[in-house]
């Protein structure tokens, strides 16, 4: 009995029972070859490993959710998060909101196709800070704000994140929800996320720090003045100032609108949800 090996130079062996005849190596070129593409196919692989850990994580349960995290925001913003980074929010969790949201919405042809981002809020970050970020981020297409209401920045673009934390944000205005008053929407925000977890409208920094995100990764401007859904978007956030509630969206090559709600774009202002863990 006769077995063949392949040693580590390339060459090829032949162990024979006792009594048998040495014999010589027999196509060393084509076992040369092998090995190469062994080889090959291990640095190949390593090489796909390596890249994997910076890619944008894509849960394989939900096509429709894509996870920013601190390699995320250290890959596309150069923005170390500070301090302790919670655990991911329960797949049980994130799944009966999904699945909950993406049953009622998905018949909705004018806002399109049901899609999440999972992303981390970190301890520190306020307005200027973002916006300083995610205007020219490492990888991928910035996102700049214009024109902002200057109140904003003068009673909350100072307000600082004072824990890290997870938010889950629904990337499409809800049906129902455009041109209704501020506590319309918040009614219909609650109605339709009721969950273990209840569904509430994001503040500005959330909707803002999702937004960039998904504008750096795919290229994708969210609430935009240029979608093919709809002629305007915005969305309303759960912050106000002087009384009126504020607003994002309009997203066209100039940036993105943050500004007190208009009266007379209310017919665009829809709302979206979000969750915190």
């Amino acid at each position: 009995m006769r077995y063949n090996i392949i040693q580590s130079n390339g060459s090829y062996s032949s162990l024979l029972n006792d009594n048998s005849e040495k014999r010589e190596t027999v196509y060393p070129n084509i076992l040369s070859t092998i090995w190469n593409m062994t080889l090959g196919n291990q640095e190949t692989s390593s090489s796909i490993a390596s890249e994997k850990e910076n890619e944008i994580v894509k849960p394989k349960a939900y096509s429709n959710l894509t996870v920013y995290d601190e390699t995320a925001w250290k890959k596309y913003f150069d923005y170390d998060i500070e301090g302790e980074i919670p655990e991911r929010p329960s797949e049980t969790i994130t799944s009966e909101i999904i699945t909950q949201m993406t049953k009622t919405e998905q018949k909705c042809e004018l806002e399109g196709t049901p899609t999440f981002s999972l992303t981390l809020i970190p301890k520190g970050l306020n307005l200027e800070k973002l916006e300083f970020v995610i205007k020219k981020p490492i990888e991928g297409k910035g996102t700049s704000l214009w024109p902002i209401y200057n109140p904003i920045r003068k009673t909350i673009g100072n307000e600082t994140v004072d824990k890290t934390y997870w938010v889950l944000f629904y990337e499409r205005i809800i049906q129902g929800t455009r041109n209704k008053h501020y506590k319309d929407q918040k009614a219909i925000v609650r109605q339709k996320t009721f969950s273990n977890s209840q569904g509430t409208l994001p503040g500005f920094l959330e909707a803002l720090t999702c937004i960039a995100f998904k504008r750096a990764v795919t290229g994708e401007r969210l609430f935009s003045n240029y979608s093919k859904h709809t002629p305007d978007s915005y969305i309303r956030c759960k912050e106000k100032i002087d009384q009126n509630p504020l607003m994002i969206g309009g997203f066209s090559h100039l940036g993105i609108h943050l500004r007190r709600e208009d009266k007379y774009q209310r017919q665009y202002v829809g709302a979206t949800a979000c969750w915190k863990f």
